[in-house]
């Protein structure tokens, strides 16, 4: 009888330990595989941070707000930078394919979406940013090498300040076949500091600093 008291209580204890570490093991693995996930995913977007970087690049800067914008035939790869933290946000074929923000990363397709107020983000920054007309008939305009910077530089103006009144004071400016810098001013009563570089007959930097 003592025996088989014995081998029930060493039965229960077996199965006891057995129920203990089952326990123990689940939220350890569950942490595991969250783990993984998330190392592939900044994998993922790492690889595709890599090879947008090896494409055309422009620079915007306005006041502290700094863009870095990388190209092909439009945008592949926008990164916003502020005080506030790093936005950066992924397209292909015109399209938000990733984004990540305050280290969150997020892939979308077809069934999953980005929400409307990140979407008219992107296209925002998508339409801001890709190629306008003087970036591709420039080659097609016989001038001087003067009326060129300054030709693809107010267009560029333009474009990313959403606005056609951009007036360019000749007082102190200095313009070079590459470079453009003065004082600009939009929109009637908006002064800044222009600083505009060109290379390959493409705007590459765009400073506006308030004056």
């Amino acid at each position: 009888m003592k025996t088989l008291t014995k081998l029930t209580i060493l039965s229960f204890s077996v199965l006891l330990a057995a129920c203990t570490n089952s326990s123990m093991l689940a939220p350890t693995t569950a942490k595991s595989n969250t783990k993984a996930a998330e190392s592939e995913t900044s994998k993922k977007i790492a690889q595709l941070e890599t090879q947008a970087k090896t494409l055309k690049h422009f620079q915007y800067i306005h006041n502290n707000e700094n863009y870095d914008v990388y190209l092909s035939t439009q945008p592949e790869f926008i990164q916003l930078s502020t005080a506030k933290g790093i936005k950066k946000f992924f397209y292909k074929n015109g399209k938000l394919i990733a984004n990540q923000e305050h280290n969150q990363i997020k892939f979308f397709n077809a069934e999953h979406k980005p929400d409307q107020a990140l979407l008219k983000e992107s296209q925002l920054l998508l339409n801001l940013f890709s190629y306008n007309k003087a970036d591709k008939g420039i080659d097609r305009i016989n001038t001087g090498d003067e009326a060129k910077v300054n030709y693809l530089c107010i267009s560029k103006i333009q474009q990313v300040a959403q606005t056609k009144r951009v007036f360019r004071s000749p007082e102190n400016a200095i313009v070079k076949a590459n470079l453009l810098k003065g004082i600009v001013r939009l929109n009637g009563n908006q002064y800044y500091h222009l600083e505009c570089n060109i290379s390959d007959n493409q705007v590459s930097k765009l400073s506006l600093i308030s004056k």
